[in-house]
């Protein structure tokens, strides 16, 4: 009987963070980095002002692993503060209005997801 390969997953976090500048989310987003690479090969993308409160910062990493997210999923959520809202196994919300501090100072809003790679969806599937 043939055995189908593994199929990787992808995960992402995304926080908003209170910065008036990127340079000044770095240091937020260098602590979250040392967070994810307790457990992940965390990649950070560009940090960005975010479009709708002027004051936040968009901080994004993302990370592709070669199991299901289940067990990776709970302990990054316990890594990174308590209180979170989870979807489901694969999918968790913070908000600093609602739930308690997270470990990291600074962030005020928070998504936790992982999904199947081959899911992903980008500009270019969508502009095709």
């Amino acid at each position: 009987m043939t055995t189908l390969p593994k199929e990787p997953w992808c995960g992402y976090l995304r926080c908003y963070v209170e910065a008036k500048s990127a340079q000044a989310a770095q240091p937020i987003a260098d602590q979250i980095g040392e967070v994810l690479r307790r457990f992940v090969q965390p990649i950070l993308k560009p940090i960005e002002r975010y479009w709708k409160i002027e004051e936040y910062q968009e901080v994004l990493f993302d990370w592709q692993l070669d199991e299901s997210p289940e067990k990776m999923q709970r302990l990054l959520l316990d890594a990174l503060g308590p209180e979170w809202h989870e979807q489901d196994s694969e999918a968790a919300v913070w908000d600093f209005r609602m739930h308690a501090p997270l470990t990291i100072p600074g962030i005020r809003w928070a998504n936790l997801e992982h999904y199947l790679c081959s899911a992903r969806v980008t500009n270019n599937d969508i502009s095709n």
